[in-house]
């Protein structure tokens, strides 16, 4: 491992560390803000339920690991908004993902589960949304380390 990538990963692992807590606490955040929007303005079907508490814990999630992803040097706009949408999708899939493969999987015969659907949602979101921060977050610099190994008329 060369010494710019060992110097890089203690940053990618504190960062995705960062997203994740921050991923967590804005999506369990935004299902509360879901949750509200769906009592206060007196929506009675299930299926919207459903729609407010995954889009409440999505924006939650990627706005998290969007903080702890940001540079703060130069940031193009451009850039920001990809990064932005993609962090987006990753979180509504990664709702969907734990709602479907966690809280809708319970035996119906004998006992309960003791965690809720919303933290399948939430972990779910969060799990999906650090992965692709940190595949955004790092390709960059990946590329670069790899542009200066490849540079013609360098002495090894």
């Amino acid at each position: 491992m060369s010494h710019e990538v060992a110097t890089a990963v203690p940053v990618w692992v504190g960062r995705v560390l960062l997203g994740a807590l921050l991923g967590t606490t804005l999506g369990t955040v935004g299902a509360g803000i879901g949750w509200a929007l769906y009592v206060f303005f007196g929506a009675v079907s299930l299926t919207t339920l459903l729609i407010l508490l995954m889009g409440g814990v999505a924006v939650g999630a990627a706005a998290g690991v969007f903080l702890a992803w940001l540079r703060f040097d130069y940031n193009p706009p451009l850039l920001l908004s990809v990064t932005v949408g993609a962090l987006l999708l990753a979180a509504i899939g990664g709702a969907w993902g734990g709602f479907e493969y966690g809280a809708a999987r319970e035996v119906p015969c004998c006992a309960k589960p003791d965690v809720t659907p919303i933290t399948y949602v939430v972990l779910g979101s969060t799990a999906a949304t650090s992965a692709v921060g940190l595949l955004l977050g790092i390709a960059p610099q990946v590329v670069a380390i790899l542009r200066r190994k490849n540079r013609p008329g360098r002495f090894r």
